[in-house]
């Protein structure tokens, strides 16, 4: 089985998705396939802040490490 993902982001990403999805067809065609699934999907961008998963394990401006805590002095 193979799985093919492509996103495609811009001014003309309807028509270059239909021109990618005609070559797609046209390929299993010229093969003879029969049971195979094609599917396309509009997809919403987020204009939300994203973190960078390497920055979230910062505490109050110091650096935490993987499994450890900070002591409370006392």
């Amino acid at each position: 089985m193979k799985k093919v993902s492509i996103v495609i982001n811009g001014q003309y990403e309807e028509e270059i998705g239909l021109e990618i999805l005609q070559g797609i067809y046209a390929a299993i065609q010229n093969h003879g396939y029969t049971d195979v699934s094609v599917q396309a999907e509009t997809v919403n961008q987020c204009k939300e802040i994203e973190i960078p998963a390497f920055l979230t394990g910062y505490a109050r401006g110091a650096a935490a490490t993987v499994g450890s805590e900070r002591r409370k002095r006392g």
